[in-house]
């Protein structure tokens, strides 16, 4: 029932099925788009919005999230999140999070820093753990990127999750509690 593939790692036939259904073409560009929103929020060798380290690009940090779901490295159970999407998007936030933390990266911030002799704003870093910390509840994390966005009236939250204005009141008063509980982690 299982098929090995790269690297030795295992996929399940009906999760390859699965995969196969998928409009790839659509998912592929709206994952680049969700890549290209992160890192053009985050600062790159001590640039906001600057190039990212290894000349990676947002097609790059997409393509590398699908290779991984397709070799077995990430693991997808719709079972448990049936949105693919969503499951993929993590899997980006994880990487651009690690290319952020990335030793290139803190090299030639820290490079850049001392000739402007100024700090990191700890603004991005904290953005994506708390990402992370958030992994649990997707839509938690949506909200948190359209805040990042600027976009922190409840209609245009209500707009681009496409969600009702409610439900948005509801999410920001748990965010608010996921936040403060996430501060006192740090």
């Amino acid at each position: 029932m299982q098929e090995t593939v790269e690297a030795g790692a295992v996929v399940d036939k009906a999760i390859r099925s699965a995969l196969k259904e998928q409009d790839w073409e659509d998912i592929f560009r709206r994952l680049t788009a969700h890549a290209q929103r992160l890192i053009k929020a985050l600062t790159w060798r001590g640039e906001w919005g600057g190039f990212v380290p290894g000349g990676h690009e947002a097609t790059d940090f997409a393509m590398e999230a699908i290779l991984d779901l397709y070799t077995g490295v990430r693991k997808w159970d719709p079972m448990t999140q049936p949105n693919l999407l969503a499951h993929l998007q993590n899997i980006v936030r994880s990487k651009i999070s690690n290319a952020v933390r990335s030793s290139e990266n803190r090299a030639e911030l820290r490079e850049s820093e001392e000739e402007a002799g100024s700090q990191q704003d700890p603004y991005d870093t904290f953005i994506l753990d708390l990402l992370d910390y958030l992994d649990d509840e997707p839509i938690l994390q949506k909200v948190v990127e359209c805040l990042a966005d600027g976009y922190t009236d409840r209609a245009d939250i209500t707009d681009r999750l496409g969600i009702e204005a409610m439900e948005v009141t509801n999410l920001r008063k748990k965010l608010a509690r996921r936040i403060r509980d996430f501060r006192q982690l740090r």
